[in-house]
């Protein structure tokens, strides 16, 4: 029996009260989920622009296989296509070159719509005097992604319109408390991935209409270089975790001179993200001969 074994006794005291604290956690951390879930997609659906058009980047996809592509750009290059286009900001100009890769990727696959694509870009809106605390406060922007358009100066001019707009809403979206925040890094718990992914790529969730084509980020990073262990960091490039309906992820990050740009996508959705980059460096090289 048990008493014939105090050691188990023991072991069943520590295990027990530690079993509770876990199945408390782990529903905490459920309730978490769903309520950052809700908000999210309740912030991503109030502040959108219109609904987006049907394209091969939000077709439902089966499987949940993911790829990735990175390019080192050039940050001197996207200056100089400010330079030239003063009105516009290092996020207009990220979203142009994007706009001009996937004009010549939809172009390719005969799926080139007729009106805008819609890109959701999530914005950091800590103001720099609030304390620094672990995780993130955002809510969500709309960029226009111009696809339509032949014309490269005119695919700038129209992301910079939508920019503006954006940046009086953001003044509105704070003040009417549009915001989200996510505290600490555990408020996905890794267990809720696997179902999660399923219910997303089920012929179900298929038939919900896109509210955003894609998503965009660009982040500011280090001005001077980072060194691990005496060595060097000679880029720094990051990957996003991507589920539907956003399928397509793009995302950059300053790094001393460069632009560190990436994609994350579904392979169904992007089944050779390297020639997308390969796009994408072609159309910054396009706008900077512009400007």
């Amino acid at each position: 029996t048990a008493l014939d074994h105090p050691h188990l006794i023991e072991r069943a005291a520590w295990l027990v009260p530690d079993l509770i604290g876990r199945s408390l956690n782990a529903a905490s951390a459920a309730m978490r989920l769903t309520r950052t879930a809700a908000r999210g997609g309740w912030l991503l659906v109030q502040g959108a622009p219109g609904r987006p058009p049907r394209t091969a980047l939000d077709q439902p996809v089966v499987s949940t296989e993911k790829v990735t592509a990175f390019r080192s750009l050039s940050l001197d290059d996207v200056h100089r296509v400010r330079a030239g286009f003063p009105e516009a900001s290092i996020n207009d100009v990220v979203v142009a070159v994007i706009a001009g890769a996937l004009r010549g990727f939809l172009a390719e696959r005969e799926t080139l719509p007729e009106t805008p694509l819609t890109a959701s870009m999530p914005v950091n809106i800590r103001r720099g005097d609030e304390p620094r605390a672990i995780g993130n406060y955002f809510t969500y922007g709309y960029a226009t992604v111009p696809v339509q358009h032949a014309d490269r100066a005119q695919r700038l001019a129209a992301v910079c319109d939508r920019s503006r707009v954006e940046k009086e809403r953001m003044v509105r979206v704070r003040a009417e408390g549009g915001t989200m925040e996510v505290e600490g890094p555990n408020v996905f718990p890794s267990a809720l991935w696997g179902p999660m992914g399923s219910f997303l790529t089920s012929p179900v969730f298929g038939l919900v209409p896109p509210v955003v084509n894609l998503s965009i980020s660009t982040v500011p990073g280090p001005k001077r270089p980072w060194y691990i262990a005496g060595v060097k960091v000679a880029h720094l490039f990051n990957r996003v975790p991507t589920l539907p309906p956003i399928q397509l992820f793009f995302h950059s990050f300053s790094y001393v001179g460069d632009l560190e740009f990436g994609v994350t996508a579904y392979r169904e959705t992007l089944p050779d993200a390297e020639a997308l980059m390969d796009l994408v460096a072609e159309e910054l090289r396009a706008l900077v001969l512009l400007a």
